[in-house]
């Protein structure tokens, strides 16, 4: 059996979001393959736990070893604070540990954090390497941020955005790291106009999935649901969700407004400001915020959900494929993140154009998908068909167990998707 030396910066098997993905790669992945998971030390107890917790240990095809720079290297680091200057420093030094660690393996394979202008450094252990699912948030459009979150906001989101365009432009370790690997896994188009050289070898792979459900069908309720979740942070945008949705609310026949609602789940800063924005656009009694929730609670108001509006900025959206295995067609902003994740028959993107005109456009998907229940249920079906070819996790571990037999067949980078 194939053994794959996989990092995993960030992945425990109770969160979502980052943390969660790396775990559901890791566990497809071992399906095929003899893993070997190099992790942060503070990821394992949780590990450890879970594979107690469903009779799995260390000797089955999941070996998991943590590794982290020595304290007097990172007393800087508090949390999320520094996280991404850690990371480069746990990913130069990675290499040095496998090989003090003599840990045998045929492929590299860089998961997470699933960003592609901090340098990958697995190539130097001399086998083939996987650098991926990658990918970037764009910077935001100044007038979706600096009128509504304002000049601090709008400088930290145009400084991210210029040590991405140093590194991508400057950094010679990304540049070898890039012509070293054997295949990139791209979460979105975006990618190949910031990753130069051959894009043969770069395959779009969205680094996001959901785990199988089997399909039901929807109960008609007398509410209209619409249902977002996210950080409440400029990035998500949730300003833009309450403000089309109360474009749509208001435009309403009087006779319909007791018939819809949405439901924001999420926390974050700016909560106290989009409450204060539901209440002036007059909405605050249609809006209701709930905090993170537990799993199976968020379930029921995912099977409750009719509409996903969902106009984020982000270069992927983890919630997508949740609300795709639920049935739930999706709108959102036609950009390089989300508006990459559906389609035509899963949902309505919207053009990124304008704020005023985006609102408008998506205020009028809304009406669209609230008027007509046959075109709804459709899209319903087709969000289904989405998450099954395209999101389940079972059918993105084997298209990627694919690409590793044939890196080791040594076939073309062209026929491995094929």
């Amino acid at each position: 059996m194939r053994k794959i030396l996989i990092t995993a910066y960030a992945i425990n098997p109770y969160k979502g979001s980052e943390d969660g993905t790396g775990w559901n790669w890791v566990k497809e992945l071992a399906k095929y393959n003899q893993v070997i998971v190099i992790t942060r030390e503070n990821n394992l107890p949780h590990i450890e736990r879970y594979l107690e917790e469903h009779g799995l240990s260390q000797e089955s095809n999941m070996r998991f070893f943590g590794y982290d720079l020595p304290k007097y290297q990172r007393f800087w680091k508090r949390g999320s604070f520094g996280a991404l200057p850690y990371f480069y420093l746990w990913q130069k030094t990675v290499p040095k540990f496998v090989k003090e660690m003599e840990l045998d393996f045929d492929i590299a394979h860089n998961l997470n954090f699933h960003n592609d202008w901090i340098p990958n450094f697995l190539w130097k252990l001399g086998k083939p390497t996987v650098w991926g699912p990658i990918g970037h948030h764009t910077k935001i459009r100044k007038d979706y941020i600096l009128p509504h979150y304002g000049i601090i906001e709008y400088l930290k989101d145009r400084f991210r955005w210029w040590i991405k365009l140093a590194f991508w432009l400057l950094s010679p370790n990304l540049k070898k790291g890039i012509e070293a690997s054997e295949v990139i896994l791209a979460v979105n188009h975006d990618v190949k106009n910031r990753i130069p050289g051959n894009s043969k070898r770069i395959i779009h792979m969205p680094a996001i999935g959901a785990p199988w459900q089997d399909a039901y069908e929807k109960e008609d309720h007398s509410v209209l649901e619409l249902l977002s979740i996210g950080r409440f942070v400029p990035l998500k945008a949730f300003d833009l969700t309450i403000r089309s949705f109360a474009k749509f609310y208001h435009e309403l026949n009087p006779l319909r407004k007791d018939g819809v609602r949405l439901t924001i789940v999420g926390k974050g800063p700016y909560k106290n400001y989009l409450i204060r924005l539901a209440e002036e656009l007059k909405v605050s009694e249609q809006i209701r915020f709930i905090d993170w929730i537990e799993k199976h609670k968020l379930e029921e108001i995912y099977k409750q959900s009719d509409i996903f509006l969902f106009p984020s900025h982000e270069g992927a959206g983890m919630v997508v494929p949740e609300a795709f295995v639920h049935g739930i067609p999706v709108i959102c902003l036609d950009n390089s993140g989300p508006g990459e994740s559906i389609d035509e028959n899963s949902g309505i993107r919207v053009p990124f154009i304008d704020y005023e005109e985006s609102l408008n456009l998506l205020a009028h998907a809304i009406h669209r998908l609230a008027s007509d229940p046959a075109y709804r249920k459709l899209l319903s079906q087709g969000a289904r068909n989405r998450f099954e070819s395209w999101f389940n996790w079972e059918a993105k571990g084997k298209m990627v167990n694919k690409i590793y037999e044939k890196i080791l067949e040594k076939n073309k980078i062209a026929d491995y998707t094929h």
